[in-house]
């Protein structure tokens, strides 16, 4: 699967997850961010990334987005967090702050994540 393609398709599940838990969602231009805000108030800022295999390793492009869209979030005052959709049999959907996905060095399926039907 192209990965324009699966990253459209998380932010639209992924919204309408969001929307189902309250919050109202605003995407983005590039597909690859969402932000939201809950139905108190709070406001969050979600980096959206697809995997093929059960681990992930950011490239040094992705890190340095990551860190600028922190930088951003940390002065629009929103919580960053990285959604990661896996594309294995069993499909997963991992979301952690950006924070800890900048110290991790691979994000992989066996730490946790939400089952999630592609």
């Amino acid at each position: 699967m192209d990965t324009l393609v699966s990253v459209r398709c998380l932010a639209w599940e992924w919204a309408a997850y969001l929307r189902e838990r309250g919050h109202r969602v605003a995407f983005a231009d590039d597909w690859c961010m969402l932000r939201s805000r809950n139905g108190q108030g709070i406001r969050y800022r979600w980096l959206l990334l697809c995997a093929r295999k059960p681990t992930r390793r950011l490239t040094i492009s992705e890190r340095e987005t990551v860190q600028a869209q922190l930088l951003r979030g940390k002065r629009a005052r929103e919580r960053v967090y990285v959604v990661l959709g896996f594309h294995i049999h069993d499909g997963r959907l991992l979301v952690v702050p950006a924070a800890r996905a900048l110290q991790e060095p691979r994000l992989k399926t066996s730490v946790g994540g939400i089952p999630w039907e592609w």
